[in-house]
């Protein structure tokens, strides 16, 4: 259905190392371009060197999409997806067109909040999410809350450190729940309240600079290692290294911003050799000695590279919206709903590939790849203008409750909404969304519990 928009006229440098297309480069390149201008004039414009905007747009496009789309189609990926996949490198062009397309319509969402009036029918979402984001901020400006979300992930942490004892599977416990289905819901909710947990500490480290709240960070990043993921180590010093560039963002020069860099590098060199450690590798060397393989043909930034070797596969059926049902129906046990066991993205994406479900968690098809596999060329389109809309009204939030309260606390509220769109990108761990409300609303609940118990008049028995 789509053989017309795979191009078999590559350029390929260097022995393989980068392969494209004419048109396909002239595209990444244009919009790097346009995403350095673009960064530069609202620097000077703004004197936000690190914004939300910025640093968002980067983590989940910049590298994923535009940085990588040269090392996808490279031969040197058969050491991720085996040589018996060659098909999957006729479908990158395809692949990344889809998701330029998306993030296309980002900048277009971008630009139509920019213009938009109060009466924009898409502030009505913004709206609703304006109680959340107040329950957030009462959340982690409370004592009581802090030490609660802080202590209920030591106490499932050590059940998870006495599954890695008791099974043997001490640098891959991920693993180990993944053979034991049944028991997985313990690991799941774990690594979904380790970020919730962690980000609340650190906006209160960046906001009151408090000792204790170091020691208890501290304390939590030790115990996350033993977990063995990468994306949730890695989030908590992402967190740190913005949060404090936002709060700080009148200090946040050239000279600071080549610091970050330096630290994110060896944050990368750091989770690299963490994936190592979990196939039974200790040494550093090796890790070191294979980072260019690792990094841009192995497994961290290939969206792009996982959404073309899904569309090789795929009968151009479109799904029309059922792995977005079953995400939306995943608070319920897949044991107990085999509609989701069927139509899950990742078990989708698995039965397509021929990866078995127990013990792989699926491709990743990028922020655009399952809108696409459920909508068609609309799902990124509409997608992508709904992204940018909301990742704008967090930005220039997050900018107001800083630069006018000086409030990092406040400002990280007002992203909420769009750690509830973000979650229908890949709708896997749509399940995380629940437990981060959850998490909140039981919290906002302990703190007015403890509020009205401080605040009640002491009696004196007679």
């Amino acid at each position: 259905m789509f053989d017309f928009w795979i191009e078999n006229s590559k350029y390929r440098l260097f022995e393989d190392s980068f392969v494209f297309s004419k048109l396909g480069i002239l595209i990444d390149l244009i919009l790097i371009i346009h995403f350095v201008i673009s960064w530069r004039k609202d620097y000077l414009k703004t004197g936000w060197l690190i914004d939300y905007w910025y640093t968002t747009i980067f983590m989940t496009f910049f590298l994923n999409l535009l940085i990588a789309y040269p090392f996808m189609g490279s031969s040197l990926n058969d050491l991720a997806i085996g040589s018996s996949n060659e098909i999957v490198y006729d479908y990158i062009d395809l692949a990344f067109y889809i998701s330029i397309l998306g993030y296309i319509f980002t900048w277009i969402g971008r630009f139509i909040f920019d213009i938009s009036n109060k009466h924009n029918p898409l502030l009505i979402l913004t709206a609703l999410s304006k109680p959340f984001e107040k329950i957030i901020e009462g959340n982690i400006k409370s004592n009581y809350t802090i030490w609660s979300i802080f202590l209920i992930f030591i106490l499932l942490n050590s059940i998870i450190i006495i599954f890695q004892i008791t099974s043997g599977n001490i640098f891959n416990v991920r693993a180990f729940f993944l053979f034991n289905p049944q028991i997985r819901p313990i690991f799941n909710i774990v690594v979904s309240i380790y970020p919730i947990s962690s980000a609340f500490i650190v906006a209160r480290i960046i906001q009151d600079n408090l000792l204790i709240h170091k020691v208890m960070l501290l304390v939590s990043i030790i115990l996350s290692s033993t977990l063995g993921s990468r994306s949730i180590l890695l989030s908590v010093f992402i967190n740190m290294i913005t949060f404090y560039a936002y709060k700080n963002y009148k200090k946040i020069n050239l000279t600071s911003l080549i610091k970050i860099i330096g630290v994110g590098l060896i944050i990368i060199l750091l989770a690299l050799y963490l994936s190592d450690v979990r196939e039974l590798q200790f040494d550093p060397l090796i890790t070191f000695g294979n980072i260019g393989l690792n990094l841009f043909y192995g497994n961290n930034f290939s969206d792009t590279r996982d959404f073309a070797w899904i569309l090789s596969k795929w009968n151009s059926d479109y799904l029309y919206g059922v792995t977005y049902l079953a995400a939306l129906l995943s608070f319920i046990p897949s044991s107990f709903l085999p509609f989701r066991q069927d139509w899950s993205i990742s078990r989708y994406t698995n039965e397509l590939v021929g990866f078995d479900s127990s013990i792989h968690a699926g491709l990743r098809p990028g922020s655009f790849g399952e809108v696409f596999l459920n909508f068609g060329f609309f799902g990124p389109i509409i997608l992508g203008f709904i992204t940018g809309f909301i990742l704008r009204y967090a930005d220039k939030s997050l900018k107001n409750a800083i630069t006018r309260n000086n409030d990092i606390v406040k400002g990280y509220s007002k992203t909420f909404i769009f750690i509830v769109l973000s979650n229908f990108y890949i709708t896997a761990g749509f399940w995380t969304l629940y437990v981060f409300i959850i998490i909140n609303v039981f919290l906002y609940y302990i703190n007015s519990v403890f509020f009205k118990i401080k605040k009640r008049p002491f009696v004196k028995s007679s």
